[in-house]
């Protein structure tokens, strides 16, 4: 096949013009053709060997490959998202552990707000990435609403742990737990 490749060329050009020829395949009488001339605009490239045309892509078959390509590409994502959520939910898991450990360390007087407030945040992050994938692996119709319903739901969930365990150092007022478990258990 080596030999044909100096003949055989690829044209790319702007087609104004189709034509259409249509006919039943399935009559044994080839008599009735409907031939029809359609003006149309758009890049048209070709595979030519001399004058002759092998094959070439109008508009409508160059607008099939970028969605065939974009349903691939879709496809790849959504199988991605499908394997990252649990191992997203696994370490919402662990950083809300963490972030109870490291406020117990800091109400001893051992550690740092600050490292408190990274992972509690990294916590509701993590949490509404998982829920947002697993939202839309699922094909809900309104992942991110769902996402947001249910981070606050885990968020208000993990201060209201985050508020035992400074009840435990400190006398807090009991109408917080109230309202936390209510905002988490509403959303």
């Amino acid at each position: 096949m080596e030999w044909l490749y100096p003949f055989v060329d690829v044209i790319d050009g702007q087609i104004v013009r189709e034509r259409i020829i249509e006919r039943d395949v399935s009559m044994e009488d080839w008599s009735k053709v409907v031939v029809r001339d359609v003006p149309i605009i758009g890049g048209d490239p070709s595979i030519v060997i001399g004058p002759f045309v092998l094959s070439g892509w109008g508009p409508r078959e160059i607008q099939q490959e970028q969605e065939r390509r974009q349903s691939i590409e879709n496809a790849a994502q959504q199988k991605f998202r499908e394997r990252l959520a649990p191992v997203l939910v696994a370490a919402a898991i662990f950083l809300s552990i963490t972030s109870l450990w490291l406020l117990t360390r800091w109400l001893q007087g051992d550690g740092g707000l600050l490292l408190v407030v990274l992972a509690t945040g990294t916590t509701v992050a993590a949490l509404w990435q998982a829920l947002f994938d697993i939202a839309v692996s699922r094909r809900y119709a309104a992942a991110a609403f769902y996402a947001h319903c249910m981070m606050v739901s885990g968020a208000l969930s993990l201060f209201l742990a985050e508020w035992i365990v400074a009840r435990m150092f400190f006398p807090l007022s009991r109408l917080t737990p109230v309202l936390l478990g209510g905002g988490a258990f509403l959303s």
